[in-house]
């Protein structure tokens, strides 16, 4: 048997702490069958019982989400007697357990009273065992996360196994006083990702204003004129992509390869391989550019069989089927790439009147979007083909104008691009400080 480390012991979850004792989750639970519960069987609670207002019904989603403002379902007072057992608490832990198993949340102060429906599972401590946000922070880890995992049911629907079960789950317990350090040190972090989310947020909704300004009304313009995409500087044209292709302004309009050569999943190959060029479907455009982290890849000989679908550094990408909608423009990360046949590329020749970051802004402002999304809706699998995209108008300004919009854009944009990269750093550090202070592999001072 492996020896522990001085200061530690050896226990069925590896090395902790001397001083940490191995408990069950039931150990630090009230007692008298109040401390670890299920929700009510579903026959208790029918939608016969649901009235327009009373006490509210807990749901799955309050605890997906951690929002506990939005009541769906309310039943009155003398069912809420009925069901007191099955009361909401604050500070109360609950736990989803049917499909989207292992969500955790801590119950909120000032709450609407009410009570849990059958896909949660409720904790109530005993406060002076285990403070409830080191317990929170327990179950949503790793190691806890997957031995949860471990305990489900259910080969298409997962279900929480049985109370017994989830109350004899193994937990390593420092003292309280070192719990509830711990617990401070790990809400600070998440009080930095909430505030850097808040930031992120933010200035989305800032650049959602500036993109309504820019694009509908431009820069330092007066006079206005009506036209089939609304209000318009008098000095701005309208035109067709159909139009841009054939003065050249826009040199290609093409989708993905179709057909028996089209590259089926057998064909992937790792991206490490020296000639693996990315095979990009509509899934892989996120937030104004390409993720090449989630996106497949095929060989470089494959790709030259295929007919179309060539795409380079530069081009606009547009999502024309299932997802609709995303826009992306191609860095210059990989310098070819292969298109699948949900995704559209829009190239533009060297000295165009169109500026590329203004194309991409524009296919992503709302009043595109819209009617992008309606016109897709028509069809049965939310599609909008490569001729009904070239229908499509488009605002022109002056070249030099657009790049001026592009140029406002596209720093909101780095501003929001510096607070994700912030967020995920927050992120990381929470993994590895959760990943030590739970087991006690750092120590805190108490």
């Amino acid at each position: 048997m492996k020896q522990a480390r001085d200061g530690y012991k050896m226990t069925e979850l590896g090395e902790i702490p001397v001083e940490w004792e191995l408990m069950e989750l039931q150990d630090v639970m009230q007692k008298g069958g109040s401390g670890v519960k299920r929700g009510p069987f579903g026959g208790a609670l029918k939608k016969e019982n649901f009235v327009a207002d009373g006490f509210a019904v807990y749901e799955q989603q309050h605890v997906i989400y951690n929002q506990f403002n939005n009541i769906r379902y309310f039943i009155t007072s003398e069912k809420f007697d009925e069901l007191s057992g099955f009361e909401v608490l604050p500070e109360d832990i609950l736990i989803s357990c049917s499909g989207t198993v292992g969500k955790v949340s801590i119950v909120p102060k000032r709450i609407k009273r009410g009570v849990m429906n059958q896909a949660l599972l409720r904790f109530r401590l005993e406060k002076n065992l285990a403070d409830h946000t080191f317990l929170y922070f327990l179950l949503i880890s790793e190691d806890v996360q997957s031995r949860m995992l471990d305990m489900t049911h259910g080969s298409t629907i997962k279900n929480m196994v049985a109370v017994s079960e989830i109350k004899g789950l193994k937990i390593g317990l420092p003292s309280l006083k070192e719990q509830q350090k711990i617990a401070e040190i790990l809400s600070t972090v998440d009080e930095q990702i909430e505030n850097t989310e808040q930031l992120i947020e933010k200035t989305k909704a800032l650049k959602k204003g500036l993109m309504q300004q820019l694009l509908t009304k431009g820069i330092g313009h007066t006079e206005f004129k009506q036209t089939e995409l609304g209000e318009i500087p008098v000095e701005w044209d309208i035109k067709s992509f159909q139009e841009l292709l054939d003065n050249k302004t826009i040199i290609s309009i093409q989708d993905g390869n179709h057909g028996e050569r089209h590259p089926r999943s057998s064909d992937y190959i790792s991206e490490n391989k020296g000639d693996a060029v990315p095979f990009i479907m509509a899934s892989d455009l996120k937030n104004g550019s390409l993720d090449y982290n989630s996106c497949n890849f095929i060989s470089l000989e494959q790709a030259k069989q295929l007919r179309v679908g060539h795409c380079f550094p530069n081009d606009i990408l547009f999502s024309h089927k299932g997802s609709v909608g995303k826009v992306a423009l191609v860095s210059d990360e990989y310098c070819y790439l292969m298109l699948t046949p949900q995704v559209t590329l829009y190239r533009i020749g060297e000295n165009s009147i169109l500026h590329r970051e203004y194309l991409k802004c524009f296919m992503q402002s709302d009043r595109y979007q819209e009617n992008i999304i309606k016109l897709s809706a028509q069809s049965t699998r939310n599609y909008i083909g490569i001729s009904e995209q070239k229908k499509q108008l488009i605002t022109m300004p002056t070249l030099e104008e657009q790049q001026k919009i592009a140029s406002i854009l596209s720093s909101v944009d780095e501003q929001i691009k510096s607070y994700e990269q912030e967020k995920e750093k927050y992120l990381e550090l929470k993994k590895g400080l959760m990943q030590q202070l739970l087991t006690g592999q750092i120590r805190v001072t108490v």
